[in-house]
């Protein structure tokens, strides 16, 4: 594992902790829409069309995000969740900081 996904893990930990977050994507589509999210991250294997429209309501909402190169499952699991995660909101990072050296 490389040593900045390591500190992505760390920083996924520390969110589950002491931040706050949605998962599924419509919930963080229609958040991101809204402004309502610090952040997003998405695993790099997103299936089309939800990429194109999550890339689009990104982009439009000048929303920060953050692909996460590993499975659904691992970023479930990053986030002390017992199911697969394709799509997490941040609603706040709490301490873990994980956007800030992410922009």
């Amino acid at each position: 594992m490389s040593e900045e996904r390591a500190s992505l893990s760390s920083k996924l930990e520390l969110l589950a902790k002491t931040g706050s977050f949605v998962t599924g994507f419509n919930e963080v589509y229609r958040l991101v829409l809204r402004g309502k999210l610090e952040g997003v991250i998405y695993v790099s294997n997103l299936p089309e069309p939800y990429l194109g429209m999550l890339k689009n309501a990104l982009e439009l909402s000048k929303t920060p995000f953050i692909v996460y190169e590993g499975s659904r499952v691992a970023l479930g699991k990053a986030l002390s969740l017992k199911y697969p995660v394709a799509v997490v909101g941040i609603v706040s990072q709490g301490e873990s900081k994980i956007l800030g050296e992410n922009k």
